[in-house]
């Protein structure tokens, strides 16, 4: 499969983590996944044991083989868990937003928000430590995460194009200009610790109102006989 292919495969797959079934409590299940973020914070992918969770999540090391078949498949389970909010909020805003500029105010802050989080960037760090010896991690990570998150922004975009509020004729690469927008500044700060601390929401928000009000430049749509952009009527 190209690369291209496999950016292009960016629906959920399958949930990680063993079915909840007979047997199978949701309340510990969480109490594992809670366990395995402290532990995947603070001694990276590699260094992290299935001993390690077991012991800070307070369960056996049987029992967490009951619920997770692997390192890997808890990785998953816990990133996959942090994301699915955040989709069901953006797929709202890419089918519903009223204008262009709003869809893309609350599309941008919903993402920059997430990307931002303690728990957004450490598993970013975690992946960036382990996807040149597990490249299929990194490509999970991708296909569940930010190509479907770029699906989403392309869906608002194409909209408006079919509407004539804006002009765009690469949707896609429109898409991922305005998420490189929304993440100037903070994103590269934040990963190597240069920020150690969570973004104020202040800090997001007037770097995602510059990001519209730029792409809005670039892209939106001014009729001629009236000079008003369609996307803000």
């Amino acid at each position: 499969m190209s690369t291209e292919s496999k950016v292009q495969s960016c629906e959920p797959t399958k949930r990680r983590g063993r079915p909840v079934g007979a047997g199978i409590d949701p309340a510990k299940r969480q109490k594992i996944m809670e366990g395995a973020h402290r532990v995947f914070h603070d001694f990276g992918f590699d260094t992290a044991s299935m001993q390690q969770i077991a012991q800070t999540a307070g369960v056996s090391k049987g029992t967490l083989y009951v619920y997770f078949a692997n390192k890997e498949d808890l990785f998953e389970a816990l990133v996959d868990s942090q994301r699915e909010l955040m989709f069901g909020d953006l797929k709202k805003v890419a089918e519903t937003a009223p204008t262009l500029e709003q869809g893309l105010l609350d599309y941008g802050m919903l993402f920059t928000r997430k990307v931002l989080s303690d728990n957004g960037i450490t598993a970013q760090r975690v992946l960036l430590g382990v996807v040149d010896r597990q490249p299929e991690l990194g490509l999970q990570f991708y296909e569940r995460g930010p190509a479907r998150g770029h699906k989403l922004l392309q869906t608002l975009l194409d909209r408006f194009n079919k509407l004539e509020a804006c002009d765009i004729a690469d949707t896609g690469l429109a898409a991922y200009q305005f998420a490189e927008l929304c993440l100037a500044q903070n994103y590269r700060q934040r990963l190597f610790g240069w920020q150690p601390e969570a973004t104020s929401e202040d800090d997001i928000s007037k770097v995602v109102n510059a990001a519209v009000s730029l792409f809005m430049k670039a892209y939106a749509f001014v009729r001629p006989e009236t000079g008003i952009k369609t996307a803000t009527e």
